[in-house]
């Protein structure tokens, strides 16, 4: 990145302001996910994550942050997608958004983030998933799947319109499969429609492992 006192030639005005409107984006959401996270951790970890936090912030404003070394993509369900009861079924995703969608999504297998070969880290899930009401009160399940197996579940018990929000984080490797799975005793539709859009985002985000 250029110093403040250096001439801005055309081809380096398109990467600022990129990185302004990103960086303006993922501080919001950060800070969303960090409070999250915090409330489900154990006293002993949260200075330490409090730490980790900080650090992410203070990389992110750094002058020499570039754009190209970070991962994000975000998907969303723009149409209602029936989920049979009793069995856990995962979301087809139906929008992209973010600078990794190439690389971590394909319309062909709708169902799934694919993490780039090479690019191993630690990354930060998180979304919204809105039901819709019904007559009586179920659990509703939201699970992350990585390579298939469940990493991380929250079930709500309502009968009311409702958005589930998450957010979890952990280390990832190239080439894992992270999905997001639903499932209900009853047979459901998940919202993606004027009522509300479900929706799921990962992000690479510095991790010393």
């Amino acid at each position: 990145m250029p110093d403040h006192d250096e001439a801005l030639s055309r081809d380096i005005l398109p990467t600022l302001n990129i990185n302004f409107e990103w960086r303006r984006l993922i501080s919001d959401a950060l800070q969303s996910y960090a409070d999250s996270i915090i409330r489900n951790l154990d006293d002993s970890l949260v200075d330490d994550f409090r730490n980790q936090f900080q650090a992410l912030i203070n990389d992110l404003y750094t002058v020499d942050t570039v754009l190209s070394e970070r991962l994000f993509v975000s998907l969303e369900r723009t149409t209602d997608q029936t989920i049979t009861g009793g069995v856990p079924d995962t979301i087809d995703w139906d929008q992209v958004h973010g600078i990794s969608a190439v690389e971590m999504w394909n319309s062909l297998v709708p169902d799934r983030i694919i993490i780039p070969e090479f690019e191993t880290g630690f990354y930060q899930m998180s979304g919204a998933v809105w039901f819709p009401s019904s007559g009586a009160a179920h659990n509703r399940i939201v699970k992350i799947t990585v390579n298939g197996t469940v990493v991380y579940n929250v079930t709500v018990t309502t009968a009311q319109q409702q958005s589930v929000t998450f957010a979890y984080g952990q280390l990832l490797f190239g080439d894992d499969i992270v999905r997001l799975q639903i499932e209900s005793p009853t047979t459901i539709a998940v919202q993606g429609n004027t009522d509300g859009i479900t929706t799921f985002s990962i992000v690479r985000i510095p991790h010393e492992i």
